[in-house]
């Protein structure tokens, strides 16, 4: 009688139904769930969540210039020139997409990737480019990742363009408006997965205050309340964590 009513109470809560928690459920089952089970129980939020997540990670590694910026520096700036417009060991690189437009983008990558592999595979302009530059051999990338690549070729194309850095002078029409663009942008899946946290935060809490409170009714404690939404969000520890994060986002980073 006890364990039926202190489940009853205990799931019957604002992250998943009581249909929904008992629809998964067995007569059989321990009267402390798994962490595992009582996501699953909850299988809306835990589908936002998983959602929310993936859409974090793609944020995070979608091409960027700043990714670009850093990139180059490691792996392309000991033999190219920087302002990508002057030859230095290999050639200048303004342009490179358009000299490569009449092939897959991949033949691209895979130039990049090992050009000494495209080579020996005969690709006509593998071929061409090899021979035009003394038959120097370019350094192998086998490693490097198809947005690594893509987030290079952003910062190639901006540097021969002028448009990559704020260099626009002050006062100058866009200018501001180009910046706050670009600022906002790099900035926004810090905001998404900051966002995610709390969700988490806020979910974990909850499964934390709900078995507390199974074990407090199951040892006697009959005037054990279970706290509400309100005061898992007004928790110091809670409000604790979106200052730290606020911080780290808000103040550090800009």
């Amino acid at each position: 009688m006890i364990r039926n009513k202190v489940l009853k109470f205990n799931y019957s809560g604002y992250f998943c139904t009581e249909s929904e928690y008992k629809n998964s459920q067995s007569n059989e089952t321990n009267l402390y769930p798994s962490i595992f089970q009582y996501f699953m129980s909850c299988k809306s939020v835990f589908n936002i969540i998983v959602i929310l997540l993936l859409q974090s990670l793609v944020l995070i590694a979608a091409p960027s210039i700043d990714a670009g910026k850093a990139s180059f520096k490691n792996n392309c700036a000991s033999c190219h020139n920087k302002n990508m417009k002057d030859n230095l060991t290999g050639p200048a690189l303004a342009g490179v997409e358009a000299r490569w437009s009449a092939f897959p983008k991949t033949d691209l990558y895979s130039w990049i990737r090992n050009s000494q592999g495209l080579i020996a595979k005969g690709h006509p302009r593998a071929v061409e480019l090899y021979n035009t530059n003394n038959k120097l051999v370019m350094t192998a990338f086998p490693a490097i990742s198809d947005e690594e690549i893509e987030s290079i070729l952003l910062y190639i194309d901006c540097t021969a363009k002028g448009t990559c850095g704020p260099k626009d002078v002050a006062g100058a029409p866009g200018a501001a408006n180009a910046n706050a663009s670009k600022g906002s942008g790099s900035n926004f899946w810090m905001y998404m997965v900051f966002a995610i946290l709390a969700i988490l935060a806020i979910f974990l809490w909850n499964i934390i205050t709900d078995l507390n409170h199974t074990r407090n009714m199951v040892e006697g404690d009959t005037d054990s309340i279970r706290p509400n939404f309100w005061n898992i969000l007004t928790n110091k520890s809670v409000i604790t964590l979106y200052y730290l994060d606020w911080y780290y986002l808000v103040v550090i980073q800009q």
